[in-house]
Formats: C-alpha cells, sequence, structure tokens
C-alpha cells in the first residue's frame, strides 16, 4: 500500500515538473518569436489615444500614444511614440478589426512593434504582441508571463 502510495506521488510531481518546464519553455519561446519580428520592444504608459479617419473615409484608425520607461530592443527612444491600430469609433460611427490590439490611458504595457510609417508603429502579430501589466504579470489573450520571465528575456535580448 505504502508503495503504490509513494509511486502515485511521485507520478504526480514527475507530471507537475514536466508540465510547468513545458509552460515556461512555451513562454519564452512565444517571446523569442514575437522579438524576431519586432523592429523595436517597449515597455510604456499609455498616455493618450485618438481615433481618425483615412484619407478616403473607409477606415477608422486608433492612434495610441505611449510614454516609454524601457526600450528593450531596437533603436533607442527618448520620449514616447504613436502605435498605429485598424479599428476605432469616431461620433457614433464604429470599426472593430477582430485581434486587432485595444489599449487604456493609464496602463502599462510591453509592445513589441514594427515600423508602420515615419511617425507610427504597429503591433507585431496584432493582440498577440501586446501585453498589460497586471497582478504581477504580464498578459494578453494568449499568454499570462511572470515578471521573473520578462527579466530573463530582456538579459537575452540585451546580450
Amino acid at each position: 500500500m505504502k508503495l503504490k502510495k509513494s509511486i502515485n506521488l511521485i507520478l504526480v510531481l514527475f507530471v507537475f515538473y514536466f508540465l510547468t518546464q513545458n509552460t515556461f519553455g512555451q513562454e519564452r519561446n512565444v517571446l523569442e518569436n514575437l522579438a524576431n519580428r519586432a523592429d523595436i520592444i517597449i515597455i510604456g504608459t499609455v498616455k493618450e489615444i485618438n481615433y481618425k479617419w483615412n484619407e478616403d473615409k473607409t477606415s477608422i484608425w486608433t492612434f495610441v500614444r505611449i510614454d516609454i520607461e524601457e526600450n528593450i530592443k531596437g533603436v533607442k527612444i527618448q520620449n514616447g511614440i504613436t502605435i498605429r491600430v485598424l479599428g476605432g469609433e469616431i461620433g457614433n460611427i464604429g470599426m472593430k478589426v477582430s485581434n486587432s490590439p485595444l489599449f487604456e490611458v493609464n496602463r502599462r504595457y510591453l509592445c513589441f512593434l514594427q515600423k508602420d510609417s515615419n511617425e507610427t508603429f504597429a503591433v507585431s502579430d496584432w493582440e498577440a504582441g501586446k501585453f498589460v501589466s497586471k497582478n504581477g504579470t504580464w498578459q494578453n489573450k494568449m499568454s499570462v508571463i511572470s515578471n521573473s520571465q520578462i527579466t530573463a528575456f530582456k538579459k537575452n535580448i540585451q546580450k
């Protein structure tokens, strides 16, 4: 009887160890894949959100102004940057795009960005390239990543 309990305990511990190692490895791969596609990676706080029509008034764009707290990869930007996202709302007309990243003023974000135009950036891989700081973690719809994982990731990127 004791042998059976011991074997079950060892099996449970082995499965737990395997699952936690696999999860951490998956999150590391998510970050590495996003980093490979990003021109810059930043941590910052959203200060302002504006909405504008395109030239022929067929699409609405959201312009998100972020004050940069930390440059992790790419050109070091001293002040803030503007991220351009497809979708938004002007007056009583709205345009929603699935997987388009949504931002909130005064929230902290980790963003993987690609150069979009002379003045704006786009989020790499849409929603996947944006993480919000929440309860000591960085989260998006697909992943929850701990601060310690982000610290290790930053050290690896900045080598």
